[in-house]
């Protein structure tokens, strides 16, 4: 005996139940394939979150003037020139490591006393250690600035579908006036 044969003599409640036994069977195994690996995919952004977020609560966050800027004279990009060596770094850099610079943002040049201090905001994007050795670079073995903070994020790329770790890099240039 064939299928069709056999299916020809079962009763309709016999075929009901076969139908209902089917499409449970369908929904368990659609769960086991696409649900659990989208779970996973959730708890394991989650798991890496929570990773990144106690990294940087470890990183130590350095400031040479501790008391607010007030009483300060704020200028916005008053000297492009004394930035270059910076920008140089970060662009030799990010092209040798495969680091992604995204986006960087005005400089604010802030005057204290004797000081310029430039203040700026750089986005980028890569791989967890080849930031942070960039940040190392950039403040201990170049001294070209002081890493003021970083905020570590982790989204979801919506071309590739991939998770992305995105870096917001808050960058302190120190200089003396006479060093104009």
């Amino acid at each position: 005996m064939n299928w069709l044969v056999t299916w020809k003599m079962l009763s309709v409640k016999w075929k009901w139940r076969i139908f209902f036994c089917s499409l449970i069977l369908l929904f368990y195994i659609t769960y086991k394939f696409n649900f659990c690996k989208a779970i996973d995919s959730v708890v394991l952004a989650e798991q890496q979150q929570g990773v990144l977020d106690s990294m940087s609560q470890k990183l130590s966050v350095r400031s040479i003037i501790s008391d607010t800027l007030t009483g300060t004279n704020v200028l916005v990009n008053s000297n492009a020139e004394s930035r270059k060596p910076f920008m140089e770094f970060i662009s030799s850099y990010s092209e040798q490591n495969n680091i992604e610079i995204r986006e960087i943002s005005q400089f604010t040049n802030h005057t204290r006393e004797k000081y310029n201090i430039e203040t700026s905001k750089i986005l980028c994007s890569g791989k967890y250690n080849d930031i942070l050795r960039m940040l190392h670079s950039i403040e201990y073995q170049s001294h070209i600035a002081i890493v003021n903070s970083v905020n570590w994020e982790l989204i979801k790329d919506k071309s590739t579908d991939k998770f992305v770790l995105l870096a917001t890099l808050y960058i302190k240039i120190l200089r003396h006036e006479t060093d104009k």
